[in-house]
Protein backbone atom coordinates (compact mmCIF):
# COMPACT_ATOMS: atom_id res chain seq x y z
CA UNK A 1 0.00 0.00 0.00
CA UNK A 2 1.09 3.57 -0.59
CA UNK A 3 1.64 6.37 2.20
CA UNK A 4 -1.86 8.72 1.62
CA UNK A 5 -2.86 12.01 2.89
CA UNK A 6 -2.92 11.70 6.79
CA UNK A 7 -6.02 12.77 9.40
CA UNK A 8 -5.85 16.02 10.84
CA UNK A 9 -5.20 16.54 14.43
CA UNK A 10 -8.08 19.40 14.86
CA UNK A 11 -10.67 18.41 14.51
CA UNK A 12 -10.04 14.76 16.54
CA UNK A 13 -10.66 11.93 14.91
CA UNK A 14 -13.90 10.30 16.14
CA UNK A 15 -13.95 6.44 16.21
CA UNK A 16 -17.40 5.06 17.04
CA UNK A 17 -17.48 1.27 18.08
CA UNK A 18 -20.86 0.70 19.99
CA UNK A 19 -23.80 -1.69 20.59
CA UNK A 20 -26.27 1.61 20.76
CA UNK A 21 -29.41 0.69 18.89
CA UNK A 22 -27.70 -3.25 17.89
CA UNK A 23 -29.00 -6.21 18.05
CA UNK A 24 -28.18 -9.52 17.52
CA UNK A 25 -31.21 -10.76 15.47
CA UNK A 26 -34.44 -9.17 13.73
CA UNK A 27 -37.23 -11.23 14.05
CA UNK A 28 -40.68 -9.10 11.97
CA UNK A 29 -44.23 -10.74 11.99
CA UNK A 30 -46.19 -9.64 9.09
CA UNK A 31 -49.71 -10.40 8.37
CA UNK A 32 -51.50 -12.65 6.24
CA UNK A 33 -52.67 -12.00 2.76
CA UNK A 34 -56.31 -10.77 2.46
CA UNK A 35 -57.13 -14.25 0.37
CA UNK A 36 -60.91 -15.26 1.32
CA UNK A 37 -59.68 -18.68 0.10
CA UNK A 38 -56.57 -19.14 2.37
CA UNK A 39 -56.53 -21.75 4.97
CA UNK A 40 -53.47 -20.70 6.80
CA UNK A 41 -53.61 -19.33 10.16
CA UNK A 42 -50.20 -18.44 10.73
CA UNK A 43 -48.78 -14.65 10.30
CA UNK A 44 -45.52 -14.41 7.96
CA UNK A 45 -42.23 -14.02 9.90
CA UNK A 46 -38.59 -14.00 9.12
CA UNK A 47 -35.68 -14.16 11.21
CA UNK A 48 -32.05 -12.60 10.72
CA UNK A 49 -29.12 -12.60 12.19
CA UNK A 50 -26.77 -9.41 12.28
CA UNK A 51 -23.89 -11.94 12.01
CA UNK A 52 -25.17 -13.10 9.05
CA UNK A 53 -25.27 -9.04 7.04
CA UNK A 54 -21.40 -8.83 7.54
CA UNK A 55 -19.81 -11.88 9.14
CA UNK A 56 -16.18 -9.49 9.19
CA UNK A 57 -17.52 -6.88 11.52
CA UNK A 58 -20.81 -8.33 13.54
CA UNK A 59 -22.57 -4.70 14.49
CA UNK A 60 -22.96 -6.37 17.94
CA UNK A 61 -21.36 -8.75 19.95
CA UNK A 62 -22.01 -8.95 23.62
CA UNK A 63 -20.86 -11.55 26.44
CA UNK A 64 -23.50 -10.35 28.90
CA UNK A 65 -26.47 -10.68 26.63
CA UNK A 66 -25.68 -12.17 23.55
CA UNK A 67 -29.67 -13.09 22.64
CA UNK A 68 -30.85 -9.23 21.80
CA UNK A 69 -33.65 -9.55 19.38
CA UNK A 70 -35.46 -6.31 17.89
CA UNK A 71 -38.86 -7.78 16.92
CA UNK A 72 -40.35 -5.70 14.31
CA UNK A 73 -44.50 -5.86 13.11
CA UNK A 74 -44.67 -5.04 9.68
CA UNK A 75 -48.43 -4.75 8.48
CA UNK A 76 -47.19 -4.40 4.52
CA UNK A 77 -45.05 -7.43 4.56
CA UNK A 78 -47.61 -10.24 3.51
CA UNK A 79 -44.90 -13.49 3.07
CA UNK A 80 -42.03 -14.34 4.29
CA UNK A 81 -39.55 -12.74 1.71
CA UNK A 82 -40.85 -9.95 2.51
CA UNK A 83 -40.38 -10.30 6.81
CA UNK A 84 -36.81 -11.20 5.85
CA UNK A 85 -36.36 -7.84 3.22
CA UNK A 86 -37.45 -5.76 6.23
CA UNK A 87 -35.52 -7.18 9.13
CA UNK A 88 -32.54 -7.18 6.35
CA UNK A 89 -33.21 -3.51 6.10
CA UNK A 90 -33.76 -2.82 9.45
CA UNK A 91 -30.11 -4.64 11.09
CA UNK A 92 -28.28 -2.97 8.16
CA UNK A 93 -29.44 0.62 8.60
CA UNK A 94 -28.31 0.24 12.42
CA UNK A 95 -25.18 -1.58 11.66
CA UNK A 96 -24.21 1.20 9.97
CA UNK A 97 -23.83 3.35 13.11
CA UNK A 98 -22.22 0.40 15.08
CA UNK A 99 -18.95 1.23 13.72
CA UNK A 100 -17.13 4.64 11.65
CA UNK A 101 -14.33 6.70 11.46
CA UNK A 102 -14.38 10.28 11.06
CA UNK A 103 -11.89 12.68 10.86
CA UNK A 104 -10.45 15.79 8.37
CA UNK A 105 -7.64 15.94 5.53
CA UNK A 106 -6.27 18.65 4.02
CA UNK A 107 -7.67 19.72 0.77
CA UNK A 108 -10.44 18.62 -2.01
CA UNK A 109 -8.18 15.69 -3.85
CA UNK A 110 -6.28 12.96 -2.34
CA UNK A 111 -2.84 12.38 -3.05
CA UNK A 112 -3.88 9.74 -5.62
CA UNK A 113 -5.29 12.43 -7.64
CA UNK A 114 -8.81 11.79 -7.23
CA UNK A 115 -11.57 14.01 -5.40
CA UNK A 116 -12.69 12.67 -2.48
CA UNK A 117 -16.45 11.04 -2.86
CA UNK A 118 -18.68 9.00 -1.42
CA UNK A 119 -19.45 5.67 -2.80
CA UNK A 120 -15.55 4.91 -2.75
CA UNK A 121 -12.79 3.51 -0.61
CA UNK A 122 -10.49 4.27 1.22
CA UNK A 123 -7.70 2.68 3.55
CA UNK A 124 -7.73 3.90 6.56
CA UNK A 125 -5.19 3.37 9.65
CA UNK A 126 -6.15 4.68 13.28
CA UNK A 127 -3.33 3.07 15.13
CA UNK A 128 -4.48 3.73 18.31
CA UNK A 129 -8.13 2.01 17.70
CA UNK A 130 -6.40 -0.40 15.32
CA UNK A 131 -7.94 0.22 12.29
CA UNK A 132 -5.67 -0.73 9.50
CA UNK A 133 -8.52 -1.71 6.72
CA UNK A 134 -10.12 -0.42 3.50
CA UNK A 135 -13.61 1.26 4.17
CA UNK A 136 -16.31 3.08 2.26
CA UNK A 137 -16.59 6.98 2.40
CA UNK A 138 -20.32 7.45 3.13
CA UNK A 139 -19.92 11.02 3.69
CA UNK A 140 -17.78 13.62 2.13
CA UNK A 141 -18.30 17.12 3.96
CA UNK A 142 -16.14 20.32 2.18
CA UNK A 143 -15.27 22.98 3.84
CA UNK A 144 -13.20 26.42 2.03
CA UNK A 145 -12.13 28.92 4.35
CA UNK A 146 -9.61 32.35 4.63
CA UNK A 147 -7.77 30.67 7.65
CA UNK A 148 -7.97 26.88 6.72
CA UNK A 149 -7.54 26.61 3.40
CA UNK A 150 -9.50 23.89 1.65
CA UNK A 151 -10.32 20.48 4.30
CA UNK A 152 -12.63 17.40 3.20
CA UNK A 153 -14.28 15.88 6.64
CA UNK A 154 -15.01 12.28 5.60
CA UNK A 155 -17.02 9.37 7.33
CA UNK A 156 -16.04 5.84 6.68
CA UNK A 157 -17.78 2.23 7.44
CA UNK A 158 -16.55 -0.76 7.34
CA UNK A 159 -17.02 -2.91 4.12
CA UNK A 160 -20.35 -4.57 3.84
CA UNK A 161 -21.24 -2.71 7.15
CA UNK A 162 -23.96 -0.84 5.46
CA UNK A 163 -26.45 -3.35 3.97
CA UNK A 164 -29.83 -2.62 2.68
CA UNK A 165 -31.65 -6.07 1.30
CA UNK A 166 -32.61 -6.95 -2.12
CA UNK A 167 -35.70 -5.70 -4.21
CA UNK A 168 -38.60 -7.74 -4.91
CA UNK A 169 -38.65 -9.66 -7.91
Amino acid sequence: RHTGNRFLTDPPIEVVDSNEDQYSVCVVTGVRPDDPGTTQTAAPFAEVLAEDLNPDHPAYSSTAAPYKPLLIKDKNARDAEACARVATLALGLRAAKARSVTGSVDGFVSMTGRVYNVNTVAWVVVEADGIDEDMWVSEVVRTLDRNGGQKTRLTLLPLGALVLGEMPA
